[in-house]
């Protein structure tokens, strides 16, 4: 069992009553705490700075649903837009409830049906409220009938139904909180206050646990964390193994090496709230320093102390600022004492920032990363094998909200590769590394679904049809032609019969196809919510005539089309006349090759309906062969190609992988990279030098490419020609050497 679910295993069930007997001083802090906000409605509108106009709509809209007598008319609506427009503001629960608008749904019955109704899917039936909007409209219930009667309905908190779900062993579903703040104690206090301090407590009992740990938080537990707790948002201290980052310019460098030669460096930096939280917890930890300018790591600094006021700082110190001061961030202090030149230089990639991504990152401030030490070491408590059965995740939210994905980039950046990996993350709704853990090799896990039939795999070409993908004309062997099933309409029955209610396991295609298509005729109710997922893989999806190949797909695999959906869309097949739609269940996974200009662009109506990730090179997991440092060769002429050309036409390591020595280096170089800067460049001989490091004069200067100098008098004798009339003529050196591809980078 891993550390934090020990520790959440450890508050498991605990009462209001056992919270009140042990940590008591605690509760009535929160409680009063919480008071503040936690307030009669009515005292929450009076104390916004809105205009009075405003607080005069909210406080129509809050007495005509504290009445039971009262209904609201038409003459309410721009109090109800109103109201639905800034509720969340006093609330704070889902900022997304702005999207009922009335020109999306009648404000004027969705209130009057939701005080009606104790029940939100009864309001969601009797309205037929859209399908996008299911998910947001437990919010705005839970206020209304919370308003109406707080101490039998409490606001649906993401936060308090987590609690419900981990801690009281329910669900996540707000009938489930419902359940539990009934049965709730009734004490002298205000109901769904003391409820949500119930909450509080618990959350912060769990924190200050973890933050006892040794070693502190993984990267991963932190993520469990924040998935079940939201505990980044929420802790007011998180201790997480962590270690420092930040982008400096040349000059600043440079002080910072000068001024170590006399004493140890106090730089002043700005930073965001949340890496507050942690930076409290940090005392001796690195720095790792980027060039802003080549976007390589070249510096690891170590820090003695963070200082969080001015006031700690040391009194004699010299500071350093790392930046322009700015009104949005904490300013914080950092003693460095040493400072070492990375060789060779680390690739951005290799580290794990802890609050976005690497290239959300503000090139100026402080930053925390994760430790680039692996996560593969035990750590206390950790000891013990896990041997239950990993099954897929129907609860959580779902990884992926899109059920169509491109993962686009340039040539080589393992765009196929990474379609394993996250196939089985779309079956299991789990991540990647956690499966890793659980699991052991996805490859395995990815050939053994391909073998259930689960995961489909197709290479889109040039005459690929949709005869091919969907259903076409085939020969029945005995002279006549009969609709047969594309590889595409097999993964969709298979799909469609998952999600079947009293489901008979059928071994043969043909019988389920025909229970599935019984099943759309006759109208039969679907259930996905448990149902496997399937998962549609297309290399190379822009390489085929997209719009002839997915035919009326364009419409039917958006995620509202599908079946049970808002908007659900059901077709004939021109061939075989069958009902045809799409399961929810059902994902579809494309590649994009961003640099072939030899195939079209991907339709505009398709790209509408797909979400896009991009795959760019990983330079950290290639090796230094010998003296040459292949990530810094391949970062520079990428950083060269995107300035030259376009971040479309990078080159992915993958021309790199099986280089094991400098004659491989050599051979890769002459064979594969300097043909494709050819094509990329239409032989422009000075772009591809400036990629490769530039033009030499002879074939003895260290240079790949070198332009050779052309005796004219001697070549055209009795002519006017100068060596301005001629073009230059260029040459790629036959034997490179060590020091030639060095000079790429160096």
């Amino acid at each position: 069992m891993d550390r934090i679910q020990a520790i959440i295993n450890k508050y498991k069930g605990i009462t209001l009553d056992e919270i009140l007997t042990n940590h008591r001083d605690l509760f009535e802090q929160e409680y009063e705490k919480e008071g503040k906000f936690h307030k009669d409605y009515y005292d929450r509108v009076n104390e916004t700075n809105w205009d009075d106009e405003t607080k005069a709509a909210f406080t129509r809209v809050i007495d005509k649903i504290k009445s039971s007598s009262e209904i609201f008319t038409e003459n309410d609506i721009d109090d109800l837009s109103t109201f639905i427009k800034s509720i969340d503001s006093i609330v704070r629960t889902n900022n997304f409830i702005n999207n009922f608008t009335q020109t999306r749904v009648n404000l004027v019955t969705l209130f009057n049906v939701s005080k009606e109704e104790q029940d939100f899917r009864q309001v969601i039936e009797k309205i037929k409220l859209a399908t996008d909007l299911h998910g947001h409209f437990v919010h705005l219930f839970s206020i209304i009938k919370n308003i109406q009667f707080p101490d039998e309905f409490v606001v649906a908190y993401k936060f308090e139904r987590s609690i419900n779900k981990h801690i009281l062993n329910k669900s996540e579903e707000y009938n489930d909180l419902l359940e539990s703040y009934r049965s709730f104690p009734d004490t002298e206090r205000k109901k769904d206050l003391a409820y949500y301090t119930y909450d509080i407590i618990v959350q912060k009992l769990i924190e200050k646990e973890v933050n006892e740990l040794h070693p502190p938080l993984k990267q991963k537990e932190v993520r469990k964390l924040d998935r079940y707790f939201s505990m980044i948002g929420r802790a007011e201290t998180l201790r997480i193994d962590s270690e420092l980052f930040s982008y400096l310019d040349t000059d600043t460098i440079t002080k910072i090496e000068q001024q170590l030669t006399t004493d140890s460096v106090v730089a002043m930096v700005e930073t965001d709230e949340l890496n507050l939280k942690t930076l409290v917890t940090l005392d001796k930890t690195k720095l790792y320093i980027c060039d802003r300018s080549t976007k390589e790591v070249g510096w690891i600094a170590s820090v003695e102390n963070v200082w969080l006021n001015e006031e700690d700082v040391p009194s004699q110190s010299i500071i350093l600022p790392f930046g322009e001061p700015s009104l949005k961030g904490k300013t914080v202090w950092i003693n460095i004492t040493k400072l070492l030149t990375l060789q060779p230089k680390m690739m951005l990639e290799q580290l794990k920032p802890v609050h976005r991504k690497m290239e959300q990152l503000s090139p100026q401030g402080l930053h925390l990363l994760f430790k680039t030490e692996t996560e593969t070491a035990k750590v206390e408590n950790q000891e013990e094998i896990i041997t239950e059965e990993v099954t897929p995740d129907y609860e959580e939210e779902l990884l992926y909200q899109n059920p169509n994905i491109i993962l686009y980039g340039p040539p080589g950046t393992g765009k196929t590769y990474q379609l394993a990996s996250k196939s089985v993350e779309i079956i299991y709704n789990k991540h990647a590394d956690e499966l890793v853990d659980q699991l052991g090799d996805l490859k395995q896990l990815f050939k053994t679904y391909q073998q259930k039939e689960q995961i489909q795999f197709v290479t889109f070409h040039q005459s690929y049809s949709y005869e091919d993908f969907i259903e076409g004309l085939r020969s029945d062997q005995e002279g006549k032609f009969v609709p047969t099933d594309g590889m595409f309409k097999k993964v969709v029955i298979d799909a469609l019969y998952a999600g079947l209610q009293n489901l008979v396991e059928a071994s043969e295609y043909e019988a389920r196809k025909q229970r599935v298509l019984h099943a759309l005729q006759h109208n039969e109710e679907f259930d996905f919510s448990q149902a496997n997922r399937y998962v549609m893989i297309i290399d190379e999806i822009n390489r085929a005539n997209i719009s002839k190949v997915f035919g009326e797909l364009i419409t039917l695999i958006e995620d509202d089309k599908r079946l049970t959906k808002e908007n659900e869309t059901r077709i004939h097949l021109p061939y075989s006349g069958e009902t045809f739609v799409l399961p929810p269940n059902l994902y579809i996974l494309g590649t994009m090759n961003t640099a072939d200009r030899s195939i079209a662009l991907l339709d505009t109506a398709l790209r509408r309906r797909f979400s896009f990730e991009e795959v760019m090179p990983i330079y950290h997991i290639l090796p230094i062969v010998e003296d040459i440092d292949l990530p810094s060769l391949l970062h520079r002429m990428n950083q060269r190609i995107e300035v030259l050309y376009s971040r479309d036409h990078m080159i992915g390591h993958a021309y790199f992988n099986r280089v094991q020595t400098v004659e491989d280096i050599m051979t890769t170089m002459q064979n594969k990279i300097i043909p494709l800067l050819k094509e990329y460049f239409y032989d422009d001989w000075e772009k591809i030098a400036m990629v490769l490091g530039g033009v030499g004069k002879s074939e003895t200067d260290t240079c790949i490419i070198y332009k050779e100098q052309i005796d004219i008098e001697a070549l055209f004798k009795r002519s006017s020609y100068t060596a301005m009339d001629l073009p230059d003529k260029y040459h790629v050196k036959t034997n490179l050497t060590v020091e030639d591809i060095k000079g790429i980078y160096e």
